[in-house]
């Protein structure tokens, strides 16, 4: 009894609060993106569904910030050994059963069973996002340091951000020739798949936000910053 109510005093209960309800944002997220793919557009189903689908696509940002609250928490010890060893190679074990399943199940298309293994189904990417999360947990908790080094960094994302998405989305359009090119399209493709500016400010804003929240907030140990 005792030990359990330790365990409790050492929880962050609105941390928590949030994970139940971004956990809950995401179930209806696929199921009305489900709906949403399968309606004819402009019917009802595909309105509505459209309609649940844009309410709750804060989840994963929430997802994103907790992790920033906890990994960038500057009371927290965090070893860049126990980030390989523990936080990635955990997220690496999840992501290879996963895929293994979705690649060799009974109903999956054995020729691209390779290719599935490797690239994971089309939902966990968001296991590459948390692995470069790890991988750049020393760098933005140097960033995070002062608040002046978090801002230039948060400025210059944003204004990167802006940039490349005026480059690739509305600038290319306008030159097929360029924008056919195979390089120009594989660049595109990553920047979309791995746009690692706008990912970190969501965790260091997770940060600002929610330490806000509650300013004592007691050290987290590392097994429970997922």
């Amino acid at each position: 009894m005792p030990m359990q109510k330790k365990q409790i005093r050492n929880r962050i209960l609105y941390l928590d609060f949030l994970r139940i309800l971004a956990t809950a944002a995401v179930m209806i997220l696929h199921t009305a993106s489900k709906v949403w793919y399968a309606s004819d557009i402009g019917s009802f189903n595909w309105n509505a569904s459209n309609v649940w689908d844009s309410i709750v696509r804060w989840c994963v940002p929430v997802f994103a910030m907790i992790s920033g609250t906890l990994f960038l928490n500057p009371d927290n010890e965090i070893r860049i050994k126990n980030l390989y060893t523990r936080n990635i190679c955990r997220v690496l074990t999840a992501f290879i059963f996963w895929s293994f399943l979705y690649a060799f199940n009974p109903f999956s298309d054995k020729i691209f069973a390779l290719d599935k293994l490797l690239s994971g189904h089309y939902h966990l990417w968001f296991l590459f996002m948390i692995i470069g999360f790890y991988i750049t947990v020393p760098l933005l908790r140097e960033i995070t340091r002062t608040e002046r080094t978090t801002k230039y960094f948060l400025v210059a994302s944003f204004v990167l951000n802006i940039s490349a998405n005026t480059f690739f989305h509305i600038l290319l359009p306008c030159f097929p020739s360029i924008n056919a090119s195979p390089f120009i399209s594989a660049l595109s493709k990553d920047y979309n798949n791995a746009n690692i500016g706008a990912i970190s400010e969501t965790y260091i804003e997770g940060k600002n936000q929610f330490l806000q929240v509650v300013p004592d907030l007691p050290p987290a140990s590392e097994k429970r910053q997922i």
